[in-house]
């Protein structure tokens, strides 16, 4: 007996794909309630779209993203749309700002929800804010990938992580580099800190270790795995836009049995008992430093509060119970099957999408750097080439 075919289509295979949507799935599939694929949105075909029941558009905003969704759509295909960040409202000081303010980007994204039978999102803000522009809005938790099995320490150094996008350098400065000096002032080897992305400029302090942002997420999944972190910070701004992400801090920190020092603004006051299963800091700087200087000297106590939020993830966050959660918010998942369709009526012009994505990006590019994008054009268009003939090689291994 046939089970729903559920498409999800993205830009790119970005960790909102996998740990909001692929992985809950994959399990349903292996308990054989349903079949998923994930197609990058450039390469949707009329055959996929006949082939699936469901569409799942993550985190959609391209014209190409639209063309898609609306041929699903006309061929009777259920559409929902993932959202875990209000693409609507990115403020001026993250770097993607001048994309996702480009008035052709926020009328897709207007455009595609309005199209889109059902919102999927993780925030209940995101479901308050936009929820109004669907049949169904449905909230639900993402999972915690890879959870090893939680190892008590105590030993030193003290190892610290922030992960996070270059977008955070200023406020991991304001809040962290000279409080770290202090630490290590007062601590010396007993401690040692990590920072993957977001530049704390402390390159003169041997105890404090910096590499660049990991593009691939299992990589960045395996180097946290491995690396014995003890304690983590997880902070936000206390500006609107931050309101509506999720909390995935929590998880990884909670995987890999970190305890974590959280900024008191939601998203993290959604999930963290303050001193049960983690702690959470207000903007003064010295809170931070007096926290870190805690956690140092109270390794029992840390220990307690790691136990408490290894709980809460395997109580709430495994892909099964989260799977299982799905279930009962989404049962189409599990029981929707479209119109069957042959792939030949279905009107999507491939190369009408495929000129739209590159006229699109080269346009974005001209917008933002001018004159000198003729320059830097033929060198983009290379990588896109590239990445495109590496992913066919890989297909055909």
């Amino acid at each position: 007996m046939r089970v729903p075919h559920i498409l999800v289509e993205c830009i790119e295979k970005i960790a909102s794909v996998t740990v909001g949507v692929l992985v809950p799935l994959q399990h349903l599939q292996e308990k054989g309630l349903l079949q998923v694929k994930f197609v990058r949105t450039i390469e949707v075909t009329a055959n996929d779209i006949a082939w699936c029941d469901i569409l799942v558009c993550v985190r959609g905003c391209e014209p190409i993203d639209f063309c898609v969704v609306q041929a699903a759509k006309k061929a009777e295909r259920k559409i929902i749309y993932f959202l875990d960040d209000d693409l609507l409202d990115i403020p001026q000081d993250v770097s993607c700002s001048a994309y996702f303010n480009d008035r052709f980007i926020r009328k897709n994204i207007i455009d595609l929800m309005e199209i889109s039978d059902s919102l999927w999102a993780v925030n209940p803000n995101i479901i308050q804010k936009y929820g109004y522009l669907f049949e169904k809005s449905v909230l639900a938790d993402a999972c915690a990938c890879e959870i090893k099995e939680l190892q008590v320490r105590s030993d030193f150094p003290a190892k610290f992580i922030y992960a996070g996008s270059i977008d955070h350098e200023n406020i991991v400065r304001e809040k962290l580099s000279n409080n770290i000096r202090k630490i290590v002032e007062e601590y010396g080897n007993k401690v040692e800190f990590t920072f993957i992305g977001a530049n704390p400029y402390l390159s003169d302090v041997p105890q404090v270790n910096y590499m660049p942002y990991i593009e691939d997420y299992y990589e960045y999944k395996r180097l946290m795995n491995e690396s014995g972190f003890h304690i983590s910070f997880a902070i936000v701004r206390s500006t609107p836009f931050y309101r509506y992400k999720y909390f995935n801090k929590f998880l990884e920190y909670a995987s890999i049995g970190a305890i974590g020092i959280y900024t008191n603004k939601q998203p993290y006051t959604f999930i963290i008992e303050n001193g049960v299963n983690g702690i959470l800091c207000d903007d003064d700087n010295g809170q931070w430093y007096e926290t870190m200087k805690f956690l140092i000297d109270n390794p029992k106590k840390r220990n307690e509060m790691s136990k408490e939020a290894y709980k809460m993830l395997c109580e709430r966050f495994t892909p099964e119970v989260v799977a299982e959660q799905l279930t009962v918010l989404m049962p189409e998942l599990v029981t929707f099957y479209a119109p069957e369709i042959l792939a030949q009526q279905i009107r999507i012009n491939y190369k009408l999408i495929i000129m739209r994505f590159y006229v699109h990006r080269a346009r974005m590019l001209f917008s933002q750097y001018g004159i000198v994008a003729l320059i830097i054009l033929p060198f983009k268009a290379a990588k896109i080439i590239l990445k495109t003939m590496i992913g066919k090689i890989q297909k055909v291994r």
